[in-house]
């Protein structure tokens, strides 16, 4: 399979507030042609005193829906946040593929989020170190994995 002919997907980025330098890094991909597009969830300051409901119904409708694949960046507390697996939930629901990347520097010390976790063990989702390299490939193999993900969903319900 050529990668380098693959349509542009859009990719939301899911990401723990503590690591926001190393999830701005990757953001800055944005700035080469590597294929795909970014939507970022850069919000707080819209809903900082709304619920939590109200926060997920945003980003869900806003960024969520509009991405074909997300990209989880973990850090070493990823996994703690409840927003870890909201998004992922969220992005399931939505039809979208799932990647996860290991920030640089914490490969060894990463643990899976539970409904990241899920997918990854079903062999529908991929857990990979920072290697930038290897980015475009990863996302459109986990595009491509929507409609697994999708009938393994629908089986667990």
């Amino acid at each position: 399979m050529s990668y380098g002919a693959a349509p542009r997907r859009k990719v939301f980025v899911s990401y723990d507030h503590d690591d926001t330098d190393q999830a701005n890094g990757f953001l800055g991909l944005r700035n080469l042609d590597v294929g795909f597009d970014f939507i970022n969830k850069k919000l707080d300051y819209e809903i900082q005193s709304k619920s939590d409901d109200y926060k997920r119904r945003v980003i869900r409708e806003k960024f969520i829906h509009d991405a074909s694949v997300t990209v989880v960046l973990l850090g070493v507390n990823y996994h703690l946040s409840k927003w870890s697996n909201w998004e992922v939930e969220d992005s399931v629901d939505e039809g979208n593929g799932l990647l996860a990347i290991a920030l640089k520097g914490v490969t060894g010390r990463v643990t899976l989020p539970a409904e990241f976790k899920k997918y990854h063990d079903a062999g529908l989702a991929k857990f990979i170190a920072w290697e930038p390299q290897y980015f475009q490939q990863r996302i459109e193999e986990a595009y491509q994995n929507r409609e697994k993900i999708q009938q393994y969903y629908k089986q667990r319900a």
